[in-house]
């Protein structure tokens, strides 16, 4: 309806009064002409406390949330009301849910013991020896901070007897509360629970990273806090809601009225700069996925993420996942867990198939992430690899690509928009051989195949070594044999990038495309001039499109004199009519056995 017609601000309807002062309020305007339109739903979703009219005003439009105090709004700066019903709710209610006090949980191999057995203001550190009992895991940003508290070769065997409390940093210290309030016995804490100067130990305890978090009962995520030092709880006002109720004496409305705009779900509204970086660190991610429930205690506010459901202080019903059809980047990277729930575990509890556009969109996510060391990039995606694998037990996981679909995980490129976050190239530390993604050191996206029946190389040997402890952990070499069609082409600079040149085809070759012109001392040099090879890796029909063909393939630099081995500097394609082929690989008709490391 027009603003105009409709809103009669003294002695009109309440109703449109309420709309009146919630326009004034959020959209800071006391004058809202004909060019501005209020649309709302007349039947409100059941599970929402909130009545949502959309204004359309320049130079924005905005959803503004309607509430009262009956709607059960208030703002808790702990959290613990709304923890505490969604934790129980969440294993009275939810299938797809373990329950919390699982005695088929084993644990690992290491856990506090946070019970008051020894009293009130002291932990200690157990043994586990495959006891089966419900815990808490703990996920934090470790931070610039005193590392003296963490468990060594020379303190471990004292900490088997006790810990004091205070001893620890605040946000561990917070968790061990958190936890007893929670009335559990058990809480892992990676910096307690792993001996940290022991590299053995590290590689065990990272093969089993998946398990820890997957068993758990709960995991804490102290999303708010920078340092280990800064604690769970924050005593910072919410941003999220209006605290003071609209004016509406004039209208007869006796009871108090709040609004807010909208925010759009995002672990709690977590995701953005009012809080640290816990949720773009690298471990993390994984953390996050695998767990099957998990509490972020932010500076603005607590949220709840499950298999099922998620909730918020400031939207404290838990409302079920949707189910998910879309899996581009930014779905996933803005509630992943809603994503990955649904290709993992259905009803039943049990795994459904889970596509290769998933995985590709993880990795595209995860590359974007921070890590503190490049050694970690394939250790901190270990866990979910491994639960991946539960979803494809017969497949085989290869530097970060799987065997079934090895062809379509080679096509990756550098991402096309780099920003500064992600695990970056040294210039002596060995991280992968040149074909998987995680060569390119940085931000990467998989070129998704819109090729309908596609025709792949064949490949012949995958070859990667890792260490026998955690064989999805960090790769020490790797090299794989494919079979496919070849086509020399020169390498030369242009305005945006570089093109490749073969007899009369010229191909672009993006900043995007290559992964490996970096000219780093020790690599190989890759300059104007150079000859390379492109490797076809993928044929076929575009969808919908019958009559257009694409090919998509690795741009290649031989690293021998008969251009029979080579690494990978790139990505390229090229689509061209059927009937009126004009490919680069049209003369080609025999194919070339190669080897890439």
């Amino acid at each position: 309806m027009l603003f105009s017609s409709a809103v009669q601000p003294r002695g009109g309807c309440p109703w449109c009064g309420i709309l009146w002062q919630a326009f004034i309020k959020e959209l800071r305007s006391d004058k809202p002409n004909d060019d501005h339109w209020v649309l709302w739903r007349a039947k409100q979703p059941r599970l929402t406390p909130f009545f949502e009219p959309v204004f359309f005003a320049m130079p924005f439009d905005s959803t503004v949330q309607i509430y009262t105090t009956a709607s059960s709004i208030e703002y808790r700066i702990r959290g613990n009301p709304e923890a505490l019903q969604w934790w129980e709710f969440c294993g009275s209610a939810h299938g797809h849910c373990p329950p919390q006090l699982s005695i088929e949980s084993v644990l690992p191999d290491r856990v506090i013991d946070v019970s008051h057995e020894i009293g009130p203001e002291y932990v200690r550190l157990v043994e586990s020896n495959g006891e089966k009992h419900a815990y808490v895991c703990l996920s934090y940003c470790w931070g610039k901070i005193n590392t003296e508290y963490v468990t060594t070769k020379e303190n471990r065997p004292f900490r088997n007897n006790k810990i004091i409390l205070a001893d620890l940093p605040k946000t561990i210290r917070d968790a061990v509360n958190f936890t007893r309030r929670l009335k559990q016995k058990f809480l892992w804490v990676d910096a307690i629970c792993i001996v940290q100067n022991d590299e053995e130990d590290w590689r065990v305890q990272g093969q089993q990273m998946a398990s820890i978090y997957r068993n758990s009962s709960l995991t804490i995520a102290a999303a708010g806090a920078a340092s280990a030092n800064e604690g769970l709880f924050f005593e910072t006002a919410s941003k999220l809601r209006n605290e003071s109720p609209l004016d509406l004496q004039e209208f007869g409305i006796s009871f108090p009225v709040y609004t807010r705009v909208k925010s759009t779900y995002e672990a709690g509204h977590l995701f953005s700069e009012r809080n640290p970086n816990l949720l773009t660190r690298g471990w993390v991610f994984q953390e996050r996925l695998i767990s099957p429930r998990v509490l972020y205690f932010g500076k603005n506010e607590i949220a709840w993420e499950c298999r099922a459901a998620h909730a918020c202080e400031c939207e404290p019903r838990l409302v079920n996942y949707p189910p998910t059809t879309n899996l581009d980047s930014d779905t996933l990277k803005k509630n992943p867990k809603a994503v990955f729930s649904q290709f993992t575990v259905n009803t039943s509890g049990t795994s459904d198939l889970f596509p290769s556009s998933l995985w590709h969109k993880i990795v595209d996510v995860y590359t974007s992430l921070n890590l503190t060391f490049n050694k970690d990039t394939f250790p901190a995606l270990s866990g979910l690899a491994t639960e991946v694998q539960r979803s494809r037990p017969e497949d085989e996981y290869i530097a970060g690509l799987w065997k079934s679909t090895f062809m379509a995980d080679l096509l990756w490129r550098r991402h096309r928009k780099p920003s500064d976050t992600g695990p970056r190239k040294s210039e002596t530390e060995y991280i992968a051989p040149s074909w998987p993604w995680a060569s390119a050191g940085k931000a990467i996206e998989h070129d998704e195949l819109d090729i309908g029946a596609p025709e792949f190389a064949t490949l012949l040997i995958a070859d990667c070594q890792t260490h026998p402890d955690n064989p999805k952990g960090q790769v020490t070499s790797g090299w794989v044999t494919i079979q496919s069609k070849i086509v020399e082409v020169t390498c030369r600079a242009a305005s945006a990038g570089y093109k490749l040149y073969s007899a009369d085809h010229v191909l672009m070759f993006s900043d995007a495309d290559y992964s490996l012109f970096d000219n780093i001392p020790g690599r190989y040099c890759i300059k104007d001039g150079s000859k390379l090879c492109c490797c076809l890796i993928a044929h076929g029909p575009i969808y919908l499109r019958p009559r257009v063909i694409k090919n998509m393939g690795l741009v290649l630099y031989a690293i021998d004199d008969a251009f029979e081995t080579f690494v990978r500097v790139g990505i390229f394609e090229e689509t061209f009519i059927k009937g009126q082929e004009w490919s680069l690989f049209g003369d080609v008709t025999e194919q070339t056995v190669i080897t890439i490391f």
